[in-house]
């Protein structure tokens, strides 16, 4: 897996972070990025640490005992929030508080596209209920460099700088930066 690199913003300015920096973090994070970004991909790199467990926002908001899916970890990892349906803005943001505040609001770890994503909304609920305030980060687009990485995996380095530079050329760059249009139609889902 690729490393990531995910921005959010302070005030004015706005401030990049590795994903290995967010280990760090005990704020309330959620993280956003249009679909193919690699939100999950991220979000399964999260599971397999020490102390953090996995789960989709519909499998928090559907359990009856939430507390069987953090188990004895410290963070719990919610992915998909986008995919749970609401009839108002915020409600999907409101059903997973409520479960996390069930198991005493432990740190957590969100994931949802931009487009469904209600900043305002959302962050200022998680505010209500959290002392530490959210970061609401956002996925980064490939860089050439991980461009290159990605395809040279999938084939070869010299294939890869040729797809590139083609791309590049023909004034489609931009779709590279995003993994899911790299991806053979197959392998969707598994960068």
């Amino acid at each position: 897996m690729l490393k990531r690199t995910l921005w959010y913003q302070d005030k004015d300015k706005q401030i990049s972070v590795n994903q290995d920096e967010l280990t760090k973090k005990t704020n309330p994070l959620v993280i956003v990025g249009e679909a193919g970004m690699g939100k999950s991909c991220l979000l399964e790199w999260f599971r397999g640490l020490e102390n953090h467990a996995y789960c989709t926002a519909r499998q928090l908001i559907n359990r009856s005992n939430p507390k069987t899916l953090l188990s004895d970890n410290r963070v719990l990892v919610i992915d998909a929030l986008d995919e749970v349906s609401s009839r108002n803005d915020g409600d999907a943001v409101e059903q997973v508080l409520r479960k996390l505040g069930e198991i005493g609001y432990p740190q957590f770890i969100l994931a949802c596209r931009v487009r469904d994503w209600r900043s305002a909304t959302g962050l200022e609920a998680i505010r209500e209920q959290y002392p530490e305030e959210p970061l609401e980060l956002h996925l980064e687009p490939f860089t050439p460099n991980d461009m290159t990485q990605f395809l040279g995996i999938q084939l070869g380095e010299q294939r890869a700088q040729e797809v590139i530079e083609h791309f590049t050329n023909q004034g489609l760059k931009d779709l590279l930066g995003n993994p899911q249009t790299l991806t053979p139609a197959e392998k969707v889902g598994h960068f």
